[in-house]
């Protein structure tokens, strides 16, 4: 159990309920529709948040206190392989995505993958609360990593595997069902948004094509007179970071000329401003997010952040749109291997050029 002192919390609000409750990733939990006309609870409302509970001792012994009650468990196949093993091992992996820790990541990916194995497959979980937590940490795992998943939807599974289903738009720039000029048709974005929507949804299927890529975007306005980003803005921030990302050559999306656009991205989605408009358009913020998770810095207030929403975001996927969602982690992954594989060869050519 995670208890945090509450005479360390600097935060004006406690984190949760006054009575422990069990977390999402328990097999007793069922996966709640994202929503973000609700209200923000605790750990969604502030950057700073995050940072203080995955830095905090209490974690720290609940880590320990976790990894040493997996341990205890895996001498016997039954218990070792059940739906609470699965989901304290999913909890872990929560927390290291959120610290940015790619090495324990995999480490814990690795024990899950073991464990589905003893299992008999995905196929064999028929708790599809728990099948879908493991296709969406798995998802997150290889976002991280710039890896591959390693686990493919079971044949037949439905794209609202968790039964209830309500139209959202998960259309991004990272998908190529529709283009993002029809889907965003009738949405709240103005039309310069979706018309630099448009371009990178474009440019992206140009460039995955195998084809070199556009003339970069025209540089954005960096704020608005209130100091926050306006809707347009954020499109616009984004997809200057993400547009760089697909030059030829590229530019690595944790470039430090991207530094100050992550800043007022993270600034922007902290605030509830534009919940409305997420919640209606959750492939859009998944975007955003993403991208400014490739940009931040490791270990950074803004990298806590945008992982911690994008976990939230995720969950919820099972409601209609994880074949959406499956698609952007995969292009994004490729996008950022690409980036950093171009960077790696520029680098190598620098070296060689100077040293003749």
């Amino acid at each position: 159990m995670l208890c945090l002192s509450s005479r360390t919390w600097p935060f004006p609000k406690p984190i949760g309920a006054e009575r422990p409750k069990f977390s999402i990733f328990m097999p007793s939990r069922i996966l709640p529709i994202t929503n973000f006309k609700l209200p923000r609870g605790c750990m969604h409302k502030s950057a700073l948040v995050i940072p203080h509970i995955i830095n905090s001792p209490e974690y720290y012994s609940f880590k320990v206190g976790t990894i040493t009650w997996i341990n205890g468990r895996l001498s016997e196949i039954s218990v070792g392989t059940n739906d609470a093993t699965i989901g304290s091992i999913l909890l872990l992996i929560n927390f290291e995505l959120m610290r940015g820790n790619v090495a324990e990541t995999l480490h814990h990916m690795d024990g899950i993958e073991q464990v589905v194995k003893l299992r008999g497959g995905l196929s064999s979980i028929n708790d599809r609360n728990v099948l879908t937590r493991i296709l969406i940490i798995d998802l997150l795992v290889a976002f991280l990593s710039t890896s591959q998943p390693r686990f493919s939807p079971p044949s037949l599974l439905p794209a609202d595997v968790l039964g209830s289903t309500f139209y959202k738009l998960a259309d991004s720039p990272l998908t190529s069902m529709r283009t993002l000029k029809v889907a965003l048709s009738n949405s709240p974005f103005c039309e310069a948004s979706i018309t630099c929507l448009q371009r990178a949804q474009s440019l992206t299927i140009h460039v995955m094509s195998g084809n070199r890529s556009y003339p970069s975007a025209q540089e954005p306005e960096t704020t608005t007179e209130h100091g926050r980003l306006n809707l347009l803005e954020i499109i616009q921030h984004t997809s200057q970071i993400y547009e760089r990302a697909l030059l030829t050559p590229p530019m690595p999306f944790s470039s430090r000329i991207n530094r100050n656009s992550v800043v007022a991205l993270c600034q922007a989605v902290e605030s509830p401003l534009n919940d409305y408009t997420w919640d209606e358009c959750p492939g859009i913020l998944t975007w955003v997010l993403l991208v400014g998770c490739a940009a931040s810095e490791e270990e950074s207030v803004e990298y806590n952040y945008f992982m911690c929403l994008l976990i939230k975001i995720f969950l919820g996927a099972g409601y209609g749109w994880l074949d959406e969602l499956r698609e952007a982690v995969i292009t994004i992954v490729a996008i950022k291997a690409r980036a950093e594989k171009g960077t790696r060869i520029v680098a190598e050519l620098k070296d060689s050029q100077s040293n003749i």
